[in-house]
């Protein structure tokens, strides 16, 4: 199965929204410790695209001086394990893959209709 983490998926803030404070210290980085943990908990595959997602971090945060990028991509590593502990994400994520049936469909007007919006 195919994942990536939010950092991965492009997530953060628009380009004109105002960043929080620039992160210069690593005590100022606020992880929950098990975040830590992250690593050991990934499969061979998700560990090299977590290396490689906090080596360009570590890039972003080097040109920046800031330790922000770093910080993302671990708390979203973190947030994804989470996830996949939930103790349905397997029938989860089987379900969201299937096709949905042809009369399970529905066009926005008939979403609207039924929502009398």
């Amino acid at each position: 199965m195919s994942t990536m983490s939010a950092a991965a998926m492009g997530g953060g803030l628009p380009k004109d929204s105002k960043r929080a404070a620039p992160v210069r210290s690593p005590r100022q980085m606020h992880l929950p410790p098990e975040a830590f943990d992250v690593l050991d908990k990934l499969g061979s595959k998700d560990r090299g695209r977590c290396a490689r997602e906090l080596f360009q971090a570590v890039k972003a945060a080097q040109d920046a001086d800031d330790l922000r990028p770093v910080t993302e991509v671990i708390e979203a590593w973190y947030r994804t394990l989470l996830v996949r502990e939930h103790p349905r994400y397997g029938e989860m994520m089987e379900h969201a893959s299937r096709k949905p049936a042809a009369d399970c469909a529905l066009t926005a007007e008939e979403v609207r209709a039924r929502l009398e919006v």
